[in-house]
């Protein structure tokens, strides 16, 4: 399984477990919170996937590698 897997499955069950909790059972600020951990955790997961990627292809399409050393 690939580490994309893994950071969307850690993200969405956050998502899904915390901030839909506290949108329910929550009042108020609490449910406001929970809207801002909801936007948070979706910024998140767009930024650890696209915008990574974007960067990565963005540098191996600026120079050849010959070897990719990890």
């Amino acid at each position: 399984m690939s580490l994309i897997t893994f950071a969307l499955d850690g993200i969405l069950g956050l998502l899904l477990i915390s901030a839909l909790f506290l949108f329910q059972f929550g009042t108020g600020p609490i449910r406001g919170f929970a809207v801002t951990l909801s936007i948070g955790l979706l910024a998140s997961m767009f930024t650890a996937v696209f915008v990574s990627r974007w960067i990565f292809d963005l540098v191996l399409s600026r120079r050849r590698v010959e070897k990719l050393s990890i």
